[in-house]
């Protein structure tokens, strides 16, 4: 049961969202032939719509807490697709180079001291490639801080922040 509090990671959110969801339904369609529960000599009272509102709320929470960790899960897959892509782009210049320079200079390509017109094209594309792929890896890196950010401290703010004040 312990488990289903953890929220660590997506599998363990998702998890913990449908129990939540299936309890607010649970609750919501039952029929209450009392507003009390004794356990061990203990009576408590419960209000089913007080009940079903704790259940929408946890849901709430756990949902948003579940959409950060998919939008982790996307920003990984976009970065490693970007990265497929900006290595085919770089292999593709390599190769166009590659042809150019055995063209014009043949096997023995050694670059003179003045640079080429295609020389400073290919360091150029190279660097604006290099440059999407840290703007990429970046994105994912922002987007993982400001989740652990939400997920460490801004909830439990919020949390005792509506127990203090709205108990």
């Amino acid at each position: 049961m312990l488990s289903l509090t953890d929220h660590s990671d997506l599998k363990s959110t998702r998890r913990a969202l449908y129990l939540a969801s299936f309890v607010t339904f649970a609750v919501a369609n039952a029929d209450f032939l009392s507003n009390e529960v004794s356990i061990f000599g203990l009576t408590f009272v419960l209000n089913q719509p007080d009940l079903v509102a704790l259940g929408r709320f946890s849901t709430l929470i756990t949902f948003f807490v579940f959409l950060l960790h998919a939008f982790s899960g996307l920003t990984k897959l976009w970065v490693n697709r970007a990265e497929r892509i900006f290595e085919l782009q770089q292999k593709k210049l390599d190769e166009e180079m590659s042809e150019i320079h055995s063209e014009v200079y043949g096997d023995g390509y050694a670059p003179g001291p003045e640079a080429e017109s295609w020389d400073l094209y290919y360091k150029e594309a190279t660097n604006r490639i290099r440059k999407a792929k840290d703007k990429a890896v970046s994105i994912d890196i922002n987007y993982s801080s400001i989740k652990s950010l939400v997920l460490e401290y801004v909830l439990v703010f919020i949390f005792a922040s509506a127990a203090f004040f709205y108990p």
